[in-house]
């Protein structure tokens, strides 16, 4: 990869870009650029929540889950749209240029586990109305002004490949949002978690609703549906 220093910035970034998305996975040198870059990463992670001041003095900070419901209405249209969504596959090279991708390996995992769906124009016009109705809300809930870093649809597989309880291992100030336009449970595949107090939660609702949790900072699992 020496050939690389020859290019300015932005190429620089456009042919690691292309060679983590269609290059081999076990270069060594590859390895050791995505270690460094791991580190770079969090350190501006460290900066921007340094400039936030602190960034675990909201709401969401007293047990890392907050559960609020959802329009029922708003719900059964964004089920149809996920349901009208063209089934699709997590692939290593589905990631933008300046985002880390997902190994092979691991998307192969996640493919077992979930039902993939794209999103539509339709689908993201629903999500942009939702943020619209809730961003303050969430706002309110971390602390914080917020963006969204990245958005995937997908269906749990009933009786799943269990995924055993664990933390993403981000930098805590990203977290998660579920939205669950029918709702979750041990019928349809649910998540547990064990909250900042130490108390056990498992998501169980007949009725829409959608989830903010601090997915590197409190314990989580999916639990799945039994087969139907």
């Amino acid at each position: 990869m020496r050939e690389l220093l020859k290019f300015n910035d932005l190429q620089l970034v456009q042919k690691v870009h292309e060679f983590e998305k269609y290059g081999p996975e076990d270069d060594p040198t590859l390895g050791r650029f995505r270690v460094a870059r791991t580190e770079l990463s969090r350190m501006s992670w460290n900066s921007y929540v340094a400039a936030l001041g602190d960034c675990d003095a909201g709401p969401l900070a007293r047990t890392g889950v907050m559960t609020f419901p959802l329009d029922e209405g708003f719900a059964e249209r964004l089920a149809t749209a996920l349901l009208d969504s063209p089934r699709t596959d997590m692939r290593r090279e589905d990631f933008a240029m300046g985002y880390v991708g997902t190994a092979a390996a691991q998307c192969e995992y996640l493919n077992a586990c979930n039902e993939y769906r794209e999103l539509t124009p339709a689908g993201l016009q629903l999500l942009t109305e939702f943020l619209a109705k809730v961003g303050p809300q969430i706002e309110q809930a971390i602390g914080h002004p917020f963006r969204i870093g990245s958005t995937r649809q997908f269906q749990l597989v009933p009786e799943r490949i269990a995924s055993g309880r664990h933390l993403d291992g981000w930098p805590v100030a990203i977290r998660k949002l579920f939205i669950l336009p029918q709702g979750c449970g041990r019928r349809t595949g649910t998540t547990w978690f064990r909250q900042r107090d130490g108390k056990q939660l498992e998501l169980e609702s007949e009725r829409p609703i959608w989830v903010l949790f601090e997915n590197s900072v409190v314990w989580h699992a999916a639990v799945s549906a039994k087969a139907r």
